[in-house]
């Protein structure tokens, strides 16, 4: 992707540098209207901050070439305008039927959705517009498990208006804004995100008070349902757009369905995971009554919630062997 540096320069601006193979924005970013250097983190007790790096900020289109950035709720008419400037096209979420749908623009003008983009370090992304059917889809073709979450969270200032990145391991990977009634909560290994102040009360219990003045608070005992999915996507999540690593999806309530990075998830080596899986299901063929593992994409592209029919589930008795199983999925 030669262009990048050109379009970095377009867009970020002409001190944006390079480091490692990663842009990391040293002034004031461009895109965003403030300064991205770094993020506050609580791991372990402790207060530290770390650098973000620039990348899953431009995408570019693998079927046309096209270059994208993406808007949140707060941020959706200064990035269109940006992006028109610099060249760019720019995805961002209208609100229909009461869902958030992605729409894209490029030149003025709307144009189709990609279905793949590629992000600066030429890791590919699939596009998902409706995130519980895509849900289904993985369900019926991989089926789900159970887990417990085992991690505590620590409850951070917030208030309405705020914005929020999601960053992991230096890599942004959603922005939201803060609205009424919600409040921004972090797990261990530095993943920021909002959450519903009731839903924080329903699934967590108080724990104390850091010195530094964070609130520790617990997972209460109970399974929640997840499913796996094996590729990249790009999805509408909470007024944004979040950018995930192959990631296990929450389905235990429809009505709230959201993404985990699979290293958030399972750990990785500067932190252990926020889940222990305790039961996985298998959907069976109903032909052969043996479980069925085979694919979502169909062409290179995922398949339709239709094109897969409703099947039985049984649980698997190797857990441990079918978890690594779907790990590595």
């Amino acid at each position: 992707m030669g262009v990048d540096g050109e379009i970095y320069t377009r867009v970020l601006g002409k001190d944006a540098v390079t480091e490692s193979g990663n842009y990391i924005v040293t002034i004031q970013d461009k895109l965003l209207g403030n300064v991205i250097e770094t993020v506050t983190t609580i791991k372990n007790g402790h207060v530290g901050i770390e650098p973000v790096l620039n990348t899953n900020k431009i995408f570019m289109d693998e079927e046309t070439g096209i270059y994208y950035v993406f808007a949140n709720a707060k941020n959706k008419d200064e990035m269109i305008e940006r992006a028109q400037a610099a060249g760019c096209g720019c995805m961002y979420l209208e609100q229909m039927n009461g869902k958030d749908v992605p729409q894209a623009t490029f030149r003025g003008k709307a144009v189709t959705v990609p279905k793949i983009v590629i992000n600066e370090c030429g890791v590919k992304y699939h596009i998902v517009s409706d995130l519980p059917a895509y849900s289904e889809v993985c369900v019926r073709t991989y089926g789900y498990l159970k887990a417990q979450k085992v991690a505590c969270v620590y409850l951070l200032p917030s208030q309405p208006g705020d914005v929020i990145w999601t960053v992991v391991n230096g890599i942004p990977e959603h922005s939201t804004v803060i609205e009424e009634g919600e409040v921004k909560v972090q797990n261990p290994g530095g993943e920021a995100y909002k959450m519903k102040e009731a839903k924080l009360h329903k699934l967590y219990d108080y724990v104390e008070t850091t010195p530094e003045g964070y609130q520790l608070w617990k997972p209460k005992p109970g399974l929640q349902k997840w499913v796996k999915s094996p590729i990249n996507i790009i999805c509408p999540l909470w007024g944004g757009f979040e950018v995930l690593v192959t990631p296990l999806i929450n389905i235990n309530d429809p009505s709230d369905i959201y993404g985990c990075n699979y290293i958030v998830f399972y750990g990785c080596d500067t932190y252990e995971g926020t889940h222990q899986v305790r039961q996985v299901f298998l959907p069976i063929n109903p032909v052969t009554q043996q479980p069925e593992i085979s694919s979502i994409l169909q062409d290179g592209h995922i398949r339709s919630l239709e094109s897969i029919p409703k099947v039985d589930y049984v649980e698997a008795p190797d857990l441990i062997l079918l978890s690594s199983l779907l790990r590595s999925a």
